[in-house]
């Protein structure tokens, strides 16, 4: 395998420990939450957190389920699973009335930020294996990788 496909497979594995890391120690009640969870469900609330945490404006219901590979059907039961759990909100756009906005519950914003701290555990302790300058250096080239993909990442905007 080649070594540029080898090296950033590695790092989607440190990346999934990471977040198996996270989801385990998060507080009882976070635990207890999550273990209710699915990955398709854990996934779409991390992005709407995320997406709300940058301050973007909320996905379309397609749009989410675009980022998630998830036809219309099965990402509208997914997010009646998590708005029944009270983990994120269905409302209907002010614009455009067939459009179905998905913004963060009061639970999934406790949940993201209770998983985001623990993340950032784990992630402290990359960094402190890297100098200064590894560290900016990844940092630079994490958000030019994410600014090329976003698109895809997010789904169409």
């Amino acid at each position: 395998m080649e070594h540029d496909t080898l090296a950033f497979m590695n790092l989607y594995r440190v990346f999934g420990y990471i977040q198996a890391q996270a989801w385990n120690a998060l507080p009882q009640a976070g635990s207890k939450q999550i273990s209710t969870l699915n990955v398709r469900q854990i996934k779409a609330m991390m992005v709407v957190y995320l997406r709300d945490m940058e301050g973007k404006a909320p996905l379309t219901l397609s749009q989410l389920g675009d980022s998630l590979g998830l036809r219309k059907a099965a990402m509208s039961l997914l997010v009646s699973d998590l708005a029944e759990k009270k983990l994120l909100c269905r409302a209907v756009d002010r614009e455009n009335r067939r459009f179905i906005r998905i913004t963060l519950g009061i639970k999934g914003r406790r949940l993201g930020d209770a998983i985001t701290s623990q993340a950032a555990i784990h992630i402290a302790e990359i960094f402190g294996t890297l100098t200064e300058d590894e560290r900016k250096n990844f940092t630079m080239i994490a958000d030019k990788i994410y600014a090329s993909y976003s698109h895809k990442v997010e789904g169409a905007e």
